[in-house]
């Protein structure tokens, strides 16, 4: 079974799942998901991982497990609107289609520093990685995925406002996973063949451009 570590739910969950062309209710009973959906959500992270694996294929990926949790927790990061955000991290945030939700998977693990020359660098505080849902219209900011090291959320998209989709890795293989918020619901899957070079998705695509300085 594919392990990640979670501190909260003692296993993280990575999941991928989809189903309807029109993107409405992605998840399905038998688990099957269309990997066309994967593709056309996010075409940068698998053009990245195929020449990355070797014969790569998006319909190789294995449902691994599902859970669901009473409540989301809190979030340790502010919203865009509070005051003290850094809005150098306004870019990198990612919006619902409408703008009024965006998920976070910077700002609990990076802040922004500036180096010798002026120029900024993002800095590195914390080994663990936490996702952050936010409610703009609400102010609320929810806690829905976390992981420690060994393991990274490395971007995410919307399927619809209730859905979304976070793209990592985890222990030399890749994973997705989705989440459907009203049911704080989890599915995981992951591919099952290791990568042949460790390369790292965030500096190299994501966050392209910014200088990093890690822990």
């Amino acid at each position: 079974m594919f392990k990640i570590y979670k501190p909260v739910l003692l296993k993280l969950a990575v999941i991928i799942l989809l189903a309807s062309c029109n993107y409405n209710n992605l998840v399905t009973e038998n688990k099957q998901f269309d990997p066309n959906i994967i593709i056309h959500l996010n075409p940068h992270w698998i053009a990245f991982y195929q020449n990355r694996i070797e014969n790569y294929s998006s319909d190789k990926f294995v449902f691994d497990s599902t859970w669901t949790v009473r409540a989301w927790l809190n979030g340790n990061v502010l919203a865009d609107s509070e005051p003290g955000f850094d809005h150098n991290f306004s870019p990198y945030l990612i919006y619902s289609k409408d703008k009024s939700q965006y998920l976070d998977l910077d700002s609990y693990q990076y802040v922004f520093d500036q180096d010798s020359t002026g120029h900024l660098i993002l800095m590195g505080t914390e080994p663990d990685q936490e996702v952050n849902w936010v409610n703009r219209k609400t102010g609320e900011v929810k806690r829905i995925a976390f992981t420690g090291p060994g393991s990274t959320y490395e971007d995410a998209r919307w399927i619809n406002n209730e859905e979304v989709i976070l793209f990592g890795k985890a222990n030399n293989r890749v994973f997705i996973e989705v989440i459907i918020l009203p049911m704080k619901k989890s599915i995981l899957y992951v591919y099952p063949d290791s990568l042949q070079r460790n390369d790292n998705y965030l500096q190299k695509v994501r966050l392209k451009g910014i200088k990093f300085e890690e822990l």
